[in-house]
């Protein structure tokens, strides 16, 4: 793997048919099968395991190149999912980071560079004030954070750039891996650009952590859509060149759909008829 990858899905709109659906559950492991058909909304089924494991096969065998029937994958004890094959000769590393939120799954790969990444849709609240959603999310962000979401401006605008540093926070605790526990308040978010138009990234985002600006992250933001904000958040490793770090590029996301996720997949588990009754006897979303 050369260079940065970054895929999106929109699941949301992705209604599968039973040829797509059962040959989904041809390409992915037993296990992740199963946990698939546990899943109690078509949502999160289609979201959490099938798209995300689609995504992840085709990187590690498009980048890696591991024969697709061959690539195993488990997670850690956080959840976090890591490829159990030993790399092949002459291949370089894979980091890689998953998200899912609202309509999209966002993948991020690096051959070098340490990758956190998070989308989120800005949501109305279902009847609860700003304020009131605001007050109890009090503690998660800094002072200035504060200053920069409370920003004159119409509410969704504020709910907008809320989002926006909560993407930011969590694509550095995903990129480091710490998860629950760590006090998100140490770290400190200073947003150079108001606006992220759609389709363009922007990196001049800084980080305080404990009060002290590090040149050793890197932040890209985007907009895939008026609602769907991502952060990536990518690490300097302790041996990288600080000057090749800071010329980094970012990359634009790509729109995948499902054939793009299974264009070079050989299935390997038998057809499963019930795997596609189960899936259709369920609800899309809570009623």
């Amino acid at each position: 793997m050369e260079s940065s990858v970054r895929w999106a899905v929109n699941f949301g709109n992705w209604q599968p048919i039973r040829s797509e659906w059962l040959l989904a559950g041809r390409c992915i492991q037993p296990e992740e099968k199963a946990r698939i058909s546990r899943f109690v909304y078509k949502k999160d089924a289609k979201a959490a395991m099938v798209i995300g494991r689609l995504m992840l096969r085709k990187l590690i065998n498009e980048y890696l190149k591991i024969e697709y029937s061959q690539v195993r994958l488990d997670r850690t004890e956080k959840g976090k999912p890591f490829l159990v094959n030993e790399l092949p000769a002459g291949s370089s590393s894979l980091n890689f980071n998953l998200s899912h939120n609202g309509k999209y799954v966002v993948l991020a790969g690096e051959p070098k560079f340490q990758v956190g990444i998070d989308v989120m849709r800005a949501n109305s609240l279902g009847g609860k004030t700003v304020a009131s959603f605001f007050h109890t999310m009090a503690r998660q962000f800094t002072r200035d954070e504060w200053t920069s979401i409370l920003n004159p401006g119409e509410e969704m605008q504020q709910l907008s750039r809320f989002y926006r540093f909560w993407c930011l926070k969590e694509s550095y605790v995903k990129a480091v891996g710490v998860g629950i526990g760590f006090n998100i308040q140490r770290l400190n978010f200073a947003i150079k650009s108001e606006k992220i138009e759609k389709g363009s990234t922007k990196c001049d985002t800084r980080l305080a952590i404990d009060e002290k600006e590090t040149s050793d992250w890197i932040f890209e933001e985007t907009m895939l859509d008026d609602c769907h904000c991502i952060a990536v958040a990518l690490g300097k490793n302790p041996d990288d060149d600080i000057k090749v770090f800071s010329k980094h590029k970012p990359q634009d996301f790509k729109l995948l759909n499902f054939s793009d996720l299974v264009i070079n997949s050989s299935p390997w588990q038998p057809e499963d008829e019930s795997f596609w009754t189960d899936f259709c006897d369920r609800d899309e979303t809570p009623k």
